[in-house]
């Protein structure tokens, strides 16, 4: 039969075994145990990153900015309702230079009487008569006498002829023809002259004043 001390002896073995099987259990659990959290934490991770990828939202395009539009034209301007409109050019001015001589195109005033040529200028530029001349053996003579061409245009003829008419005594006239009639001033109104065969001779294209010395 063993002794106390065998006995004793064998129960501190037994033990000790069952400790060390104990504690190597234990630290295997552990370790089991730190694997899984190690794994789960690592696989949080990865979770947390894939979603993080997954969520954010691919950049958006930025469109090209559109051509900036041409500049519209300018309005033309408008003329305020009651406002003048703009003025025609001016004709071209008539000459009043009192040297040379007159031409079918242009009125020089030398050709006529000191008195006469401020009459002459005054019809010319108050009717735009463009030519006026004075003829050799014009009455009462070829100071005192001028032709106001209006040409086609009866309408300034009569204008004119009515306009030194009205200023007669002013201008000093004696008489005027126009149309083929003449006029003497302090008669009796117009009178029909003889048929001189051209429209020149009977004076359809121009008004002839004669005035008094």
């Amino acid at each position: 039969m063993p002794s106390n001390t065998h006995r004793r002896t064998f129960r501190r073995t037994l033990t000790a075994g069952a400790l060390a099987v104990t504690f190597g259990l234990a630290g295997q659990s552990a370790a089991q145990a730190h694997d899984r959290d190690h794994d789960r934490d690592h696989g949080w991770d990865r979770w947390d990153r894939t979603a993080a990828t997954a969520e954010a939202p691919a950049p958006a395009e930025v469109p090209a900015p559109a051509p900036a539009p041409a500049p519209a034209p300018a309005p033309a301007p408008e003329v305020p309702a009651g406002a003048a409109a703009p003025a025609p050019a001016a004709a071209l001015p008539i000459s009043t230079d009192p040297a040379g001589k007159p031409t079918p195109t242009s009125t020089s005033y030398s050709a006529w009487a000191p008195h006469v040529r401020p009459v002459v200028a005054e019809v010319t530029q108050a009717h735009a008569v463009s030519t006026v001349l004075t003829r050799p053996g014009h009455s009462p003579t070829q100071e005192l006498a001028a032709d106001f061409m209006v040409y086609a245009d009866s309408a300034k003829g009569d204008a004119v002829a009515q306009f030194v008419i009205d200023n007669a005594e002013r201008f000093g006239v004696e008489y005027v023809i126009w149309e083929q009639r003449i006029f003497i001033i302090g008669g009796s109104g117009w009178r029909a002259m003889e048929d001189r065969g051209s429209i020149t001779a009977n004076h359809y294209d121009h008004v002839h004043v004669s005035f008094n010395p």
